[in-house]
């Protein structure tokens, strides 16, 4: 099994939109691995796309592996942590939605 976490593409954002990734990456894959019970791997690719001069636009892709299962999802927006939760959210939900899994116990 590969590396829980995996995050590319963060040398070229700030230390602040880096701590911002961890953060939420961590919290959320802690959940999703209570979640299926098994072992999970994460990887997460951050594109930054520079349209006006101090403006910049965030893509976030998401691959994640449980068991035998891939899923995919990907994101953009004008803030990173929009960009990143709304590709989480859309990941956690395709999860939960073919493995029968849910917060509800």
């Amino acid at each position: 099994m590969p590396e829980p976490i995996t995050i590319k593409g963060i040398e070229k954002i700030t230390e602040e939109e880096k701590s911002i990734i961890n953060k939420l990456i961590n919290s959320r894959f802690e959940k999703i691995q209570r979640q299926v019970k098994n072992e999970t791997s994460i990887k997460v690719v951050v594109k930054t796309h520079e349209v006006e001069s101090n403006r910049k636009k965030y893509g976030i892709e998401i691959t994640a592996q449980i068991a035998n299962n891939h899923f995919k999802s990907s994101e953009s927006d004008w803030k990173l942590s929009e960009a990143l939760n709304k590709a989480l959210d859309k990941i956690q939900t395709e999860i939960e939605h073919k493995l029968h899994v849910s917060e509800q116990h």
